[in-house]
């Protein structure tokens, strides 16, 4: 049986997944967070998503981390995100932060 689509990417503790990007759009939403049920205001950046470990798709990647969009901001600043290849990866820790393992040119 074939996966499941998903209309959306995880990056799990301990996982890493390679993505390519073609539009970028920030959000404003308030959140919930599910461990302490605390309610915030936050600002997330939201990936279209063009290709998941080498495979074509079409699904988005939100990214609450605030060390991830700063790391992804100078590529948006520069209208370079749609030539690179990215490798995301995040600690095995529930606390652990995604963040960029490698930008490869395409």
């Amino acid at each position: 049986m074939a996966a499941p689509v998903q209309n959306y990417v995880t990056v799990g503790p301990g996982q890493t997944v390679a993505m390519r990007f073609d539009q970028a759009v920030e959000s404003s939403a308030t959140r919930t967070d599910p461990k302490t049920g605390i309610k915030s205001d936050v600002k997330t950046l939201v990936l279209h998503v063009t290709e998941l470990n080498g495979q074509t798709v079409s699904t988005i990647f939100s990214v609450l981390s605030q060390t991830l969009q700063q790391a992804l901001q100078p590529y948006i600043d520069a209208g370079t995100l749609t030539r690179y290849r990215f490798t995301i990866t995040r600690g095995s820790g529930d606390w652990d932060p995604p963040r960029i393992a490698a930008a490869v040119p395409v």
